[in-house]
């Protein structure tokens, strides 16, 4: 179902990402590994898919920073031509009860889990629109549905990208 498909996955250094990166390199994708602190994760993450005799590489690239996604994305470009899937997993959860939280902390978590999904949307999007075809996921977590003590900030960046549609799916009229 993936064979050849180039499957960027981001926060792929561990956790759901991590096991999202795993799956598309067990159906034979060329997945490329997105991290932003966990190096040693990520190339673990790149070894083992690549004894277990399939494709992978990985970027590091801070989600919430656009240079880095648009550096990203040309990397992307220059190695592969290409990006058929994109996973858009990164996120951060820090509690924090509302009364107590700065707002440096606030921005952290809505410029990561919000604006870095919108940035990667974005910038592959106008590449899957010149190859006429491509699939973006954004996932979310049930915080984002039902809240949690201390993770209100977390919760309502959830809830958002649960609630937005994905216009892209329509316009591209995608398929994997």
């Amino acid at each position: 179902m993936l064979e050849g498909k180039v499957v960027l996955v981001t926060g792929a250094s561990r956790g759901i990402g991590r096991a999202t990166a795993l799956m598309a390199a067990q159906n034979h994708a060329k997945v490329i590994v997105n991290y932003n602190n966990s190096e040693d994760k990520a190339a673990e993450l790149v070894d083992l898919i690549r004894e277990q005799g399939n494709e992978a590489t990985m970027i590091k690239a801070d989600v919430s920073n656009e240079d880095e996604v648009k550096q990203m994305f040309k990397q992307i470009k220059k190695d592969y031509s290409r990006i058929d899937v994109l996973v858009n997993n990164a996120g951060i959860m820090k509690d924090s009860l509302l009364m107590f939280t700065k707002a440096e902390l606030f921005d952290e978590i809505i410029n990561t889990n919000c604006k870095g999904t919108f940035l990667c949307s974005r910038y592959a999007s106008k590449m899957m629109i010149k190859q006429k075809s491509g699939k973006i996921i954004n996932l979310s977590s049930i915080i984002g549905t039902q809240g949690s003590k201390g993770q209100s900030i977390y919760s309502g960046s959830k809830a958002l990208s649960l609630d937005l549609p994905n216009p892209l799916q329509k316009s591209l009229e995608v398929t994997v």
